[in-house]
């Protein structure tokens, strides 16, 4: 396990390990021998200059400066340009890529086909997890909501590159920033890969077409075991039981329900509860409304362990009725 220790006037010290996520704060970063630093997300966007691997989302809670991923093997950039930017070791691979927004069902086919092939140049690699960032996620396109043209062009590109959705879709999350383009960062690896479901959440490649023309294309989470270790991606949870969103625009009542459906998928991937997990998790709050912070953050404080890394980004939720959504990567 990785350990932080942390003073007022000291940096945070990374020890080795596998892989890991931590989330910089005002402190320096120092990384221990061993371990090499895969890719620093900044939080925030600006079209001018928009560093690689950024988070196009701002913090609610300050100071939080960028998330932090490391490694016990060496990376290497494979390719780095305006739209496509790459790292990885000898059984990883991290990426990001960012593409004009306006048309967001032809960006998302063209973002997730060129994932794809990139994915596929490298022998025995699989999607693990992605982290998508849309602009206007529940405005409208020509009457159609845009996280469902989203969901569409998702579906067709990985449906048509062989994914069978009842078994090998990664974990995932999406939610909506402000303005820019849209912006996907994405895990590949060459271990072992594990789909889990939520016993209290239909799965989202099953929901009713009244969720828009095709299901959302995701795992609930994914357990990856590889050299570096074995990781649990929590895809971006929400206050839904069924396929029915519980509890609409009531913040409390709504984070509650996501950290019981947290429990539940925990239980399913055979990990200990929330309030055990300590540093090995590292947890992200997205909050649609900035001003909720006070009335959502002592309730995840009641249940998360102590210990636990957590931030908390502004962002809208793939349902307009959602306030909150959680994700989360446990790394033991």
């Amino acid at each position: 396990m990785l350990a932080t220790r942390k003073s007022d006037n000291g940096p945070t010290r990374l020890h080795s390990q596998g892989l890991d996520l931590r989330h910089l704060t005002g402190e320096s970063l120092e990384l221990r021998a061993g371990t090499h630093l895969l890719a620093t997300m900044a939080f925030g966007f600006n079209e001018s200059s928009m560093p690689e691997f950024t988070i196009p989302l701002h913090p609610v809670v300050a100071p939080c400066k960028a998330s932090i991923w490391t490694c016990s093997q060496a990376p290497r950039v494979s390719e780095s340009s305006e739209t496509l930017s790459l790292v990885e070791t000898e059984q990883l691979l991290l990426g990001s890529i960012r593409l004009p927004a306006e048309r967001i069902e032809h960006a998302t086919k063209l973002a997730y086909r060129t994932i794809q092939k990139t994915i596929q140049q490298r022998t025995g690699f699989r999607l693990i997890r992605l982290w998508n960032y849309l602009p206007g996620i529940n405005l409208a396109d020509e009457g159609v909501e845009r996280y469902r043209l989203f969901s569409r062009a998702r579906h067709d590109v990985l449906a048509s590159s062989g994914y069978r959705m009842s078994s090998d879709l990664p974990a995932a999350s999406a939610v909506g920033s402000e303005n820019g383009p849209l912006v996907i960062h994405f895990l590949a690896g060459s271990g072992e890969l594990t789909t889990v479901e939520n016993p209290r959440q239909v799965s989202a490649y099953r929901y009713p077409r009244t969720y828009g023309p095709r299901s959302p294309s995701f795992s609930r989470a994914v357990i990856y075991n590889s050299e570096l270790g074995r990781q649990l991606f929590l895809s971006g949870t929400a206050s839904i039981i069924g396929h029915e969103t519980i509890a609409p625009q009531e913040p409390e009542k709504q984070t509650q329900v996501t950290l019981d459906n947290l429990s539940a998928l925990l239980e399913s991937a055979g990990y200990p509860k929330l309030n055990s997990l300590g540093s090995s998790a590292s947890w992200v709050v997205y909050i649609r409304d900035p001003s909720h912070i006070d009335r959502i953050r002592p309730l995840i404080t009641d249940h998360l362990h102590p210990e636990s890394r957590i931030i908390y980004l502004q962002g809208d939720i793939c349902r307009k009725e959602l306030m909150v959504e959680i994700e989360g990567t446990v790394f033991c």
